[in-house]
């Protein structure tokens, strides 16, 4: 199976990200893509790119359920959850720094009805954005190595400055 292209990828990307300011859904990109993990890693990293490309910073990652990583921009910060989302939910996690953790709900939005772990994947694991809490006693060390193994399989490092932001289990 031949790889994604980028500009293919960067296509998709912009449709995930044009969906979302819109908010409105897309079909599962796997119903007219075969995708593999490296192709939904390189559609998420386009994603990315257009992101910094508007002005975001990339300060963090969320580590789902699954193992998979997903970029945390500064404008995904909020105070209360954002209007014109397609299907939101809230989940209780917990933000980690160098040297703190804090409570946190995360935002996600699925923007992609049904569809195969790469779309997941692909749209940066649903993640609208976080609304920070209340610091809270948790072991950071563990969850940032986690989350940097993760990072070493993708080609990246997890800076000391960049938040790491898990499910609360």
């Amino acid at each position: 199976m031949a790889a994604l292209d980028a500009m293919t990828a960067r296509r998709l990307a912009r449709s995930i990200l044009e969906a979302r300011k819109e908010g409105r859904t897309l079909r599962p990109l796997t119903n007219t893509h075969l995708l593999t993990r490296a192709d939904a890693l390189n559609i998420q990293d386009a994603l990315l790119d257009l992101r910094i490309g508007l002005g975001e910073r990339l300060i963090g990652w969320y580590l789902d359920n699954s193992g998979e990583l997903a970029p945390l921009t500064d404008r995904m910060i909020f105070q209360t959850q954002p209007i014109g989302l397609v299907d939101p939910v809230r989940i209780d996690a917990v933000a980690l720094s160098q040297d703190q953790a804090s409570t946190a709900e995360l935002i996600i939005d699925r923007v992609v009805k049904g569809g195969l772990a790469e779309d997941h994947l692909a749209h940066g694991c649903g993640l609208v954005g976080i609304i920070m809490g209340n610091p809270v006693e948790y072991e950071i060390a563990g969850a940032r190595q986690e989350v940097a193994e993760a990072l070493k399989q993708r080609h990246r490092e997890l800076l000391s400055t960049e938040l790491v932001i898990r499910l609360v289990r």
